[in-house]
């Protein structure tokens, strides 16, 4: 099953050797044609020898160094095309490899980005697919020249002696079960390096990220040592890998070695007819030397080969997993804004309920709050919305359509979304505006930059709209941050609205600065609001406090005062607390 495997796994990587066949061809012939003259080059020794050296024959020691530059010559050309034509394949293939994966991972479920670190998924496209390149191109090159030098050498030493030459090759057996066992250790121990590698990106990727955070918690020695645990398991499977691959070269050496001592010691012992001249001797002896070069790398070969299948299986693997489902097939165009949600029920994998029955409609240009304490399911509730889960049971309906009937791209092309934590793109501030849009209208990048109060910070910036804010935004304040972000939401100008915590993290003065950005961006959208401040939903068409995946209350901020229940006390608490820090 598992060579099955393999054949399979290596064809299918095969395929991707299609579009650029006729390269592959020539640097293929390249391969064959410099093999046969390294052959022919050592059997030239035999008229060298014979004719030359012992007959004395002058004819033939004059035309040899005639003959030796052309041959090196033609090898050297030879040898450039197939290098040259290989590389330019393997180069190829791994862009589209790495470009499939990327545009893969980017249609997965984002249960998937739950389960798996980041770390791990760029040592994919990074570590794997350059093991998987070698595997495709550079394996089946040596490999051909190899085993084509191979022949030609057995053909020279059949030629010279039968006899000789078959009791050399009584340990091609040995030798064939050695490369099928290291090929299963090889298979074994490439699967480990590429899960310890995933491993070290990701250690290595949160401490990158992270490096505020271990710098303050003063974490240095943790972060260090836990890269050191994970470096140790990485270099430990790579030692392994190092002493398979090197105990088996000395190991097929030593049977070959042996076989061909004990066909010298067979052909001094020839007499009479038997006895072959001094030229066939030397090159026989000469082609049993030579045959050991292909021998010891075809087995390099091999590890070569096993780490990119071991390669190819996890790039497949990933390849293979299908994308987050997009059975709908209505165009949203116009949409109206009315959001219903009925008897939604919902969890993540097999696990409790996060959201129990759940049912609320709100109207087009309403907005609609959820307050509760954590893990009530308040941002459950909204990643529903846009699909980024689906709902186990019961159903969600814009203007009257359940959104599973939604084609997702038409569905999320009217939505936006704000949250607490800010993604911005190392790229000019204009571009994070305009994010997703080809051709835009400036006059529309300006009037979201006017609603969003961003223009006396524009206007202080070095090179205005067309200045880099670095990786997410670092160069940038909090409160920059997030009103570059409801920039890029007004400019979307999506019907349905998503504010996500969007100034929890915000002081008191910039929250209002916010605050009435948000305001501007929120006219005649449907909107959504997880509130962790109480005092930015005062205004909300309704309120719906959550506990446990259950909605308790619902009503306007003032409804909700006068029942005297779980908001009441939400609030009250929250106002005791701003009184103390105004004190």
């Amino acid at each position: 099953m598992e060579k099955k495997k393999s054949l399979k796994t290596y064809f299918r990587l095969l395929s991707y050797l299609k579009k650029y066949w006729v390269i592959f061809l020539i640097a293929t012939l390249a391969n064959i044609l410099y093999s046969a003259l390294d052959a022919y080059v050592i059997n030239l020794l035999r008229p060298l020898v014979d004719e030359g050296f012992v007959n004395k024959n002058p004819s033939i020691i004059q035309s040899i160094p005639y003959v030796l530059p052309l041959i090196f010559l033609f090898r050297g050309i030879f040898s450039f095309s197939s290098n040259f034509g290989i590389m330019y394949i393997a180069r190829k293939i791994v862009m589209k490899l790495r470009l499939q994966i990327f545009s893969h991972y980017l249609q997965l479920p984002i249960t998937f980005f739950d389960n798996n670190s980041s770390g791990n998924l760029l040592s994919r496209i990074i570590f794997n697919v350059d093991q998987v390149s070698k595997a495709s191109t550079e394996v089946i090159t040596d490999f051909t020249r190899n085993v084509c030098l191979i022949l030609a050498l057995m053909y020279v030493m059949f030629s010279v002696n039968v006899k000789l030459t078959l009791t050399f090759l009584i340990a091609l057996p040995v030798i064939s079960f050695l490369f099928v066992f290291v090929s299963k250790r090889f298979r074994k121990i490439s699967h480990r390096i590429q899960s310890t590698m995933g491993t070290l990106s990701q250690v290595a990727e949160e401490g990158i990220s992270a490096n505020r955070e271990i710098r303050i918690f003063g974490g240095f020695s943790f972060e260090v040592n836990r890269f050191g645990k994970a470096l140790k398991s990485f270099n430990r499977q790579e030692m392994k890998n190092i002493f398979v691959k090197s105990i088996s070269d000395p190991v097929i050496q030593l049977f070959a070695g042996s076989a061909l001592a004990f066909t010298i010691f067979a052909a001094l012992s020839l007499t009479g007819a038997e006895a072959i001249s001094a030229g066939g001797f030397t090159v026989l002896f000469s082609s049993m030397v030579a045959l050991l070069k292909p021998l010891r790398e075809l087995n390099s070969l091999n590890s070569t080969l096993q780490k990119g299948l071991a390669g190819a299986e996890s790039v497949f693997e990933i390849l293979d997993m299908p994308i987050e489902k997009n059975e709908g097939n209505k165009k949203l165009l116009n949409p109206q804004g009315k959001i219903e949600y009925k008897n939604v029920i919902f969890r993540y994998n097999e696990d409790k309920e996060i959201l129990q029955d759940v049912s609320f409609t709100v109207t087009p240009g309403q907005t609609i709050a959820f307050v509760g304490k954590s893990g009530a399911g308040k941002s459950s509730i909204i990643n529903l919305l846009p699909r980024f889960y689906n709902v186990n049971s019961g159903k969600i309906l814009l203007d009257n359509i359940d959104i599973q009937e939604y084609e997702l791209s038409s569905l999320r092309e009217h939505i936006a979304i704000v949250s607490q934590n800010v993604t911005l793109f190392n790229s000019s501030v204009l571009d994070n505006i305009t994010y997703g849009v080809v051709d835009y209208d400036l006059q529309k990048v300006k009037d979201a930059i006017k609603f969003a109060n961003l223009e006396e910070f524009i206007s202080t910036l070095p090179n205005g709209l067309d200045t880099i804010i670095g990786e997410d935004g670092i160069l940038l304040s909090g409160g920059q941050r997030q009103r570059l972000a409801i920039a890029r939401a007004i400019f979307k100008n999506a019907k349905i609205l998503i504010l996500d915590e969007a100034t929890s993290a915000l002081d008191s003065e910039t929250e209002v600065s916010i605050q009435n950005a948000l305001d501007n961006l929120m006219q005649n959208r449907t909107t959504f609001v997880i509130a962790h401040r109480l005092s930015t939903i005062v205004k909300a068409d309704k309120i719906i406090v959550l506990d446990n995946g259950k909605i308790i209350e619902s009503g306007t901020h003032n409804e909700l005062l006068e029942r005297e229940g779980i908001y009441q006390s939400l609030y009250k608490m929250q106002y005791k607390q701003n009184i103390q820090e105004e004190v």
